[in-house]
Formats: structure tokens, sequence, C-alpha cells
């Protein structure tokens, strides 16, 4: 299992975006994946198309990655659909660095594509992500359906942590342990850890602790192409990111 085509969206009025490219470069290069840049173009704009072209370009310069290159419309979110849903993973920046239209954000991608995207901000320190994994469990479809999309990601992987946030003090639940010995099976290098309290603040608090580099949840939100609101986790995390964020629905 492996992901074997990547896309990511190119944002060239976005600061440091070579360094966010550089990042999806270096991970698309563990899975020896195509590589295919996008840019959504909401008017007719030859220099920031072309200044998306040239950072892509420089991004992958020094690999022997396979690519492709698209521009696609932006006047609304269907081109951009159209690329994710013929991708194993999309790798997509976070709303703040999108500029144009509120329906091409992450998460209503991940909702309507059908498949998991990785937001991915600025990077802070590392150039390198994915060695630090931090799972937030909590038994529904969306967060098992999250870490078998992830599974590419969490195998290679120096660690992983499993966290269950609770409200009560019960004993452990079993559904960790047995998910720990599922995610053993394939070769996952995984511990569990359990917090009691809000399950967003205590998701990035392990995550602090943990020093994740990627965060995995489950994207819960209405119907694609509704407007209802996303859970309340996955709204913490997709609009106040501060590391890259695995979401699947």
């Amino acid at each position: 299992m492996s992901f074997a085509d990547v896309l990511v969206r190119v944002v060239p009025s976005a600061s440091e975006e070579l360094e966010r490219l550089s990042q999806a470069v270096d991970l698309s290069q563990r899975f020896r994946a195509r590589l295919g840049g996008v840019f959504v173009a909401a008017k007719s704009d030859g220099k920031q198309e072309g200044w998306a072209k040239t950072l892509f370009d420089r991004a992958v310069s020094r690999t022997s990655l396979e690519t492709t290159w698209r521009v696609v419309d932006g006047h609304s979110s269907a081109a951009l659909l159209f690329q994710a849903r013929r991708s194993d993973l999309a790798i997509l920046p976070p709303v703040g660095l999108i500029p144009g239209l509120a329906c091409q954000a992450p998460e209503l991608i991940g909702l309507d594509s059908g498949g998991p995207v990785l937001i991915l901000p600025r990077p802070s320190e590392a150039m390198s992500i994915g060695h630090r994994i931090l799972i937030g469990w909590n038994d529904t479809r969306q967060a098992a359906r999250a870490i078998h999309d992830a599974m590419p990601i969490l195998v290679n992987a120096d660690s992983v942590c499993v966290l269950s946030v609770v409200t009560d003090d019960g004993l452990e639940p079993l559904a960790d342990r047995r998910l720990a010995d599922h995610l053993t099976q394939h070769g996952v290098c995984v511990n569990l850890a359990r917090r009691h309290g809000d399950a967003a603040e205590e998701i990035a608090a392990e995550a602090r602790e943990q020093e994740a580099d990627i965060l995995v949840i489950g994207l819960r939100g209405g119907e694609p192409g509704s407007e209802a609101p996303l859970g309340d986790v996955t709204r913490r995390f997709v609009r106040t990111v501060s590391l890259p964020v695995f979401l699947s629905r």
C-alpha cells in the first residue's frame, strides 16, 4: 500500500511557498510517487501562473520524481475536485494561504473529493515531515477511515501515538489495544496515550508533548456540498493549523 499519485496545490502568493513545496516533494520521494503540481487560476494572470510553475520546478529540480503540471479554473471548486478525485493524496495549503473562493478550503475539498487530504502549512522548523505521527482516535467511522488512508505514512514513521480523549475515569477502552495490535500487524511502531478533557485542547497538548509533525484525524462534517458545520475537533485544527493535518472522511 502506498501513495502512487500525489497532488499538490501551488500558491505563489504565499510566503515560504518553496519551503512548503519542498516538504511535499520530500514526502512524495519517500513514496516514490508521481507528483502533480496544480495552480488554481481565478483570473487570467500569466505572471502568477508563471511564478507558480517556476516554484514547482525549483522544488522538484534535484529529484528524479515523475511530475505533471496543470493550470485549472478557479471560478469554482469543480476543477480542483476533479484533480483531487484522481489522486491518492491531495496536499493543500491551509485557508490562510488560499486566495479566492471559500469553497476551495481544504476541508471542503476533503469532504467532497472521496479521498484524503494533507493540509500543509508553512514550515516552522524541520523540512521533513511524517516521522512522528499523532492519531486522534474516537472510535468513529471517520477516524478509522483516516487511519487506513494514512497507512502509507504510518508504516514509514519513526513513531506513531494513538490518543484517546475521554471524559470519565473508566478503564482504558479495549478498542485502543485492539487498534494498536492492528497497526502493529502492519509494521507500525505504535504506542497508546489517554487524556481527559476537551478533545481539541488535549490533542493539541499531546501533539506538542510528542513533537508530532503530522496529526491524523477523521474529517467530520455534513453531506458533500452541504453547509453543515464541521465537527468541533476538525474545525479547530483546520482553521488554526500549526502542524500538518491529515484528514479523511
